[in-house]
C-alpha cells in the first residue's frame, strides 16, 4: 500500500545505515548474541488517544497491522467492534498496567508493552493460560517519577530481568521501544 510505504520510508530515514557503521552487536538477558535488524523489520504501530473504531478500521485497510491502546477500558470496547466485523489486527497493551488489571489485558491483548516489574511479570504468569508476548520497560533515565526497569547498565539490567526470562506464559520480545517527550 502507497501510503503505508510512505510511512516506512519516513521512519528509515530516521534509521542508521548500515553504510555508517557496522551492525551493532551485543547480548540479550538470554545470553544470545544480537545484531540490529535490517529497516524491513520494522513495523509501525498506530496509538492515539480516544480514536473510535472507525479511525482504527481506516487505518487497517490502508496496511496498518499493529494498534496500541494504554487503557483497557477504552481499548476493550473497540477491540470488540472491529472483531465483530472480521478486522483483527494486532493489539498491543502501551500503557502503565496494574496487577489487578493483567488478567483482563492478557484476555483482550496480543501484546503487552509495558512489563515494568518482576510483580507485574509474575501476575501475568500466573493468570495466563497460553503464552503471552511482554516487552520490559526501561526506565532509562532512572526518573523517580517514571516506572520501569531501572538502566544503571547492562549487567544490572540483566540481574535485575532475569527471573522473568524463567517464567512460564511470557514470551519475553526481542526489541527496542523508544518514546520521546
Amino acid at each position: 500500500n502507497k501510503g503505508v510505504q510512505q510511512i516506512l520510508d519516513a521512519v528509515v530515514d530516521f534509521l542508521p545505515s548500515p553504510l555508517d557503521k557496522p551492525p551493532v552487536k551485543g547480548i540479550n538477558p538470554k545470553g544470545e548474541e544480537i545484531t540490529r535488524r535490517t529497516a524491513d523489520a520494522v513495523r509501525i504501530m498506530g496509538a492515539r488517544k480516544t480514536n473510535p473504531p472507525e479511525a482504527i478500521y481506516a487505518a487497517y485497510e490502508l496496511g496498518i497491522t499493529d494498534f496500541g491502546e494504554n487503557r483497557i477500558q477504552e481499548g476493550v470496547p473497540k477491540i470488540e467492534a472491529l472483531s465483530a466485523v472480521g478486522i483483527r489486527p494486532t493489539w498491543h497493551f502501551i500503557g502503565h498496567l496494574q496487577t489487578n488489571k493483567a488478567a483482563k489485558a492478557i484476555e483482550r491483548f496480543d501484546v503487552i508493552q509495558s512489563v515494568d516489574s518482576i510483580h507485574l511479570a509474575r501476575e501475568i504468569s500466573k493468570r495466563a493460560v497460553r503464552p503471552v508476548r511482554v516487552m520490559l520497560e526501561l526506565n532509562l533515565g532512572n526518573e523517580g517519577s517514571k516506572t520501569g526497569f531501572s538502566f544503571a547498565s547492562v549487567s544490572a539490567f540483566r540481574e535485575t530481568s532475569a527471573p522473568i526470562f524463567a517464567l512460564p506464559n511470557l514470551d519475553v520480545c526481542q526489541c527496542d521501544q523508544w518514546l520521546g517527550r
